[in-house]
């Protein structure tokens, strides 16, 4: 490397536990990559107007993943291979551990408007379900990552993201939206205030 070059980091900065769910109907444990980078928004795509269409944002990014075993087999073949049997396993090595990544999270936190947008909450296949209603993977991914974002913005006054997500029929994702607290802001956008804000009003 070059004395004047700058090292280049690793784009994900944590790696989080965040609990267990069932999967193709066994228990598996769930972790979470984590990205934050602080950027410049020009808000043209959030489901609500911002003040500050051109200031500062915290961006994050999760990737929720299962954590495999990644082994090698080494095979003594046959000389003469027999029916479905072409050779013996001699030895097993351990060669780390595989990222298995199930979905994709993104949201944005706007602190000139105490304001956090959730703007990507998806499965990957094969572990989408048609009813997000019924999801228990869904729904911890999702209770998981909101958890994250509103411990990590204690100053947040607001929770908004899109009434729609394209996985799933439209109708459906109002449904799992409105379980989770949220109520309609638009035709675009579902909110819900801050836990932490809702706290400090009830005692003011």
């Amino acid at each position: 490397m070059n004395e004047h070059e700058t090292p280049s980091l690793p784009y994900w900065q944590d790696d989080l536990l965040r609990g267990e769910s069932r999967i193709r109907g066994a228990r598996a444990l769930i972790r979470l990559r984590l990205h934050t980078s602080v950027e410049r928004s020009y808000g043209q795509h959030q489901p609500v107007r911002l003040s500050q269409p051109t200031g500062p944002r915290t961006f994050i990014h999760g990737e929720p993943d299962l954590r495999e075993p990644q082994l090698s087999l080494a095979v003594d073949l046959f000389r003469h291979p027999h029916q479905e049997e072409v050779g013996v396993a001699r030895t097993t090595d351990w060669n780390g551990v595989r990222h298995r990544p199930i979905g994709t999270l993104q949201a944005a936190c706007y602190p000139e408007d105490r304001l956090l947008a959730s703007t990507e909450g998806a499965l990957f296949d094969p572990y989408v379900e048609p009813d997000p209603q019924t999801d228990a993977l869904l729904t911890s991914l999702w209770t998981s990552f909101e958890a994250l974002l509103v411990e990590r913005s204690p100053a947040t006054a607001r929770l908004v993201t899109a009434s729609w997500e394209e996985l799933y029929e439209p109708a459906d994702w109002r449904t799992l939206l409105e379980m989770r607290g949220y109520a309609p802001l638009s035709d675009h956008a579902f909110g819900k205030t801050h836990p932490a804000a809702r706290g400090k009003a009830a005692h003011a």
